[in-house]
């Protein structure tokens, strides 16, 4: 809505576009289907010209202004904010999936930069709740979907070669902000809650305990 939209200081290019210029397809209403979509329409033509690209402003006061009101009848309550598409799904927002897989193998440096600008954003979103809030936010909260119902969609060295040091400074900045990195993933994670929990995650929302298979997540992870 216009509220959300002027809150964040930012305004959709086209309708159904989220800030990142990613065009959402959400459901017929008449279907009957209710879910949040998915996006089909990808900004990035390439990833060799990510300087021509509008990146986001982590740094834009109306992106926190409503905050402290929020703030103002907390107590002492446990207080989350949270930022979706965290990094691995804003990547592949941004290029579409299939082609980013295909340019893990055949533009890794590409997709290295491509991974340092998303992840130099939600750092930055960190710091400025760190400086501004500090000690009256306790939990920030972020989605990175990783698997398939049968497994975590690629192996777990290349995940590391990619992901494992950026989640690592990601989660730093988070407890230097003072705050607890939440984590929800969807998809059969099983190997990688254990890549998340050596990069420093405090705490993993996993809504299908069935497919993980709760009494095998207990004995790897209690």
């Amino acid at each position: 809505g216009v509220g959300i939209q002027s809150a964040a200081g930012w305004t959709p290019v086209q309708p159904d576009a989220d800030e990142w210029g990613c065009v959402w397809h959400k459901p017929d209403p008449a279907s009957g289907i209710v879910n949040m979509g998915q996006p089909k329409g990808h900004p990035l033509a390439d990833l060799d010209h990510l300087d021509a690209y509008p990146w986001p402003d982590p740094h834009d006061e109306n992106r926190y202004a409503a905050i402290e009101g929020a703030l103002a009848g907390a107590g002492d309550k446990y207080v989350m904010v949270g930022l979706g598409f965290t990094l691995f799904e804003r990547m592949h927002y941004l290029y579409g999936m299939d082609r980013l897989f295909v340019a893990m193998y055949e533009q890794p440096r590409q997709v290295h930069e491509l991974a340092e600008r998303v992840l130099s954003f939600v750092v930055a979103v960190a710091g400025e709740l760190g400086w501004r809030f500090h000690g009256r936010i306790h939990g920030f909260g972020m989605t990175d979907d990783w698997g398939t119902q049968v497994t975590h969609f690629i192996q777990i060295p290349m995940w590391r070669e990619f992901f494992a040091d950026r989640y690592t400074r990601l989660f730093g900045a988070l407890h230097d902000a003072g705050m607890h990195a939440w984590m929800h993933s969807c998809g059969h994670v099983n190997e990688i809650i254990g890549e998340w929990i050596g990069c420093g995650l405090d705490v993993v929302n996993l809504q299908q305990p069935r497919n993980l298979g709760i009494e095998e997540i207990g004995r790897r992870c209690a």
